[in-house]
């Protein structure tokens, strides 16, 4: 393919250039331009004039050769009826809904562009755009609906027409179907001038293309696909797509959609393969972790692009292949749900579940009266420390991820605070400092004698000690690190009436925030815990925000 690269353009950070190769997945919250993306992906080979966010295909010199392997891939036949010019030829190629898109192309035409008298683009808009599909969530159930049969011993006009006559592409398709979903699929002949896809658990006729009574009785109860659930509709229709045509690029929006999240993981296990041997790349748009996760253990060079847009600005970032596997080697990766914060506006970390819960209904509250509130995951990492395992990986990723700990991270000392430092993408030229003024506060703290998560933090401070408490406090909020000042979870809502410790905390305070209780429910009220969470929730939403 002459097009080796894709170039996508953001307000607030670099150029991304994104290789025409393997898998590249484009992820990020909704409304951050995934779907956009892809579209425009599309046009380039087009050359139409409304792209934003692709500004460029990026190209290498188109040769002979090149030229000769496409012409290889979409030279159909001219039906005998047809006139056409001895310096023509005819290409055509299944479009996305499953119809054969043909065009005239005259022959010197396109071997002056490798000579140098004619321009890529009219190779990319005449030929490489024949092998450009873009299956977005309506085009892909257009897929599976009846076709007409025609000739059948003319070349096929559609996508049901060419798996029926090409028994190697269509018992391909069967084995995805029959690995994936455990039926058999059927293309159905039997409606005479029409070709229907039938699914069955029985074993398949040995003649498939059979009319006989006999094989019309044995597939009559066979299911036909468009009346089969949306999930499996979406699934046959990408796998009957991809394999039915010579596509270099395939593009799709949400694969996952309708799928429940096994299938949608087998979907990109069975793409990931489709790549490697199919002589084709994959972008995708998802929202899905199952379907990353999927693309990654085929073994496939899958880089992400994670994408984010807000107040009219937009960041990208770009994981290679290398980054990607590394970042899943980590057990504590792996045994969370920290690839959904792909998918997010932003991250929460904290210390427990405990936190995780009380913290994560704090928002649910603040959210639903805030338009402006940004999509948020909360999760927990397996103690304080741990937190900024998730962090520091994340924010490479281009993922702003908030931590929230106790006030005993001032115990942190050395290295243990630098590493808290360097996970929030702090300079280093403030280190010294930020590592001095902790030091100070914790001496300050051993001096009163209480303890500082228990006995209610810096209110207990004398004045100047706990003016540079906060200002300390205030620095590390501006990286994305937010200590509980009060001490720990148990110290916000004091006068609330909620009583216990650690579990029996968190659950008495989320009985309070129900309504339903029987005790007057806690609700936002711009202080203690909801002033807090507000900043939290600043942090994320700003575009200019530090640590990232």
């Amino acid at each position: 393919m002459a097009v080796t690269s894709y170039l996508l353009r953001f307000t607030e950070t670099e150029d991304v250039q994104v290789d025409a190769s393997g898998i590249t997945i484009f992820v990020g919250p909704n409304n951050s331009g995934k779907s956009l993306a892809l579209r425009e992906m599309k046009s380039q080979y087009f050359y139409e004039q409304t792209n934003t966010l692709v500004a460029a295909l990026v190209h290498a010199d188109v040769t002979r050769t090149e030229i000769e392997r496409a012409l290889a891939q979409y030279t159909i036949e001219v039906p005998q009826d047809e006139f056409l010019p001895d310096d023509h030829i005819r290409l055509g190629n299944f479009d996305s809904s499953g119809l054969l898109q043909t065009r005239n192309v005259h022959r010197d035409s396109l071997y002056n562009v490798a000579d140098g008298d004619g321009s890529a683009e009219y190779f990319n808009k005449e030929v490489l755009s024949l092998g450009v599909s873009l299956l977005d969530g309506r085009s892909r159930f257009s897929l599976i609906v009846a076709r007409d049969a025609g000739d059948i011993d003319k070349p096929p006009t559609n996508m049901l027409s060419f798996l029926f006559s090409n028994d190697g592409a269509r018992r391909e398709v069967q084995k995805v179907v029959r690995d994936c979903l455990g039926v058999n699929l059927i293309v159905d002949a039997t409606s005479l001038g029409q070709f229907r896809l039938r699914i069955t658990v029985e074993e398949l006729p040995a003649d498939e293309q059979s009319l006989r009574k006999e094989f019309r009785d044995q597939i009559k109860s066979a299911l036909l696909v468009e009346h089969a659930s949306d999930g499996v509709q979406a699934f046959i229709g990408i796998i009957c797509s991809i394999m039915s045509a010579h596509y270099h690029t395939i593009l799709i929006d949400e694969p996952e959609a309708f799928l429940h999240p096994p299938l949608a993981r087998r979907l990109g296990r069975v793409l990931g393969d489709y790549t490697k041997t199919g002589d084709a790349n994959l972008m995708v748009s998802t929202h899905s972790s199952d379907f990353l996760m999927g693309c990654i253990e085929s073994g496939q060079n899958v880089r992400v692009v994670r994408m984010e847009y807000r107040n009219k600005k937009s960041r990208g970032i770009l994981i290679e292949s290398n980054d990607l596997r590394a970042f899943f080697q980590r057990p504590l990766i792996r045994s969370s749900n920290v690839l959904s914060a792909l998918f997010y506006d932003g991250v929460v970390v904290s210390e427990s579940d405990n936190d995780r819960a009380f913290y994560q209904e704090i928002y649910r509250l603040i959210a639903d009266g805030r338009q402006d509130a940004p999509s948020i995951l909360f999760i927990n990492a397996q103690n304080k420390q741990t937190i900024r395992d998730i962090i520091g990986p994340l924010r490479k990723f281009g993922v702003p991820a908030a931590a929230i700990t106790d006030i005993d991270i001032l115990k942190d000392g050395g290295g243990v605070f630098a590493g808290w430092l360097q996970s929030a993408n702090v300079p280093h030229a403030l280190h010294l400092g930020l590592g001095q003024q902790r030091s100070a506060l914790c001496k300050a703290f051993d001096v009163i004698g209480k303890d500082m998560k228990a006995n209610g933090g810096v209110e207990f401070l004398p004045d100047g000690d706990k003016d540079a408490a906060n200002e300390f406090f205030d620095g590390l909020n501006r990286w994305g690190v937010f200590p509980v000042r009060g001490g720990e979870l148990e110290s916000w809502l004091p006068k609330k009436g909620i009583e216990g410790k650690k579990t029996d905390w968190a659950v008495s305070a989320l009985n309070r925030l129900e309504h339903s209780t029987n005790r007057e429910p806690l609700v936002p009220d711009g202080t203690d815990v909801w002033k807090f969470m507000n900043i939290v929730i600043d942090w994320i939403a700003d575009p200019g925000r530090k640590g990232m």
